[in-house]
């Protein structure tokens, strides 16, 4: 429970948020068949998380030291899941059967 108060809490908070975001563009066409709204839709849920934690984290550091240790080091590493998520997804999904697209 403690880490839901400590500094990683608004981190944690989000998934559920993003969770539903993400699912939300997925089930409009943000999918494996489209390879670069499954992108963004992967890179607005990883931005996502990144604002919602950081913004808890400035509460107890300040917006400073929040974007430098909090947000900043996890862009290039969001945008490159987003990428591999998404080229990961269009391979998968072009191998399933008809019936469960």
């Amino acid at each position: 429970l403690q880490h839901f108060v400590g500094p990683t809490g608004g981190y944690l908070f989000s998934f559920p948020v993003v969770g539903a975001v993400v699912g939300w563009l997925a089930e409009r066409g943000w999918n494996g068949n489209r390879v670069m709204l499954a992108f963004a839709a992967m890179l607005i849920g990883n931005l996502l998380c990144l604002v919602l934690g950081t913004a808890w984290l400035a509460v107890m550091i300040g917006a400073e030291k929040a974007i430098t240790f909090g947000f900043l080091p996890f862009v290039v590493g969001g945008l490159l899941k987003s990428a591999l998520g998404a080229a990961t997804l269009k391979l998968v999904s072009g191998n399933r059967p008809a019936d469960l697209r």
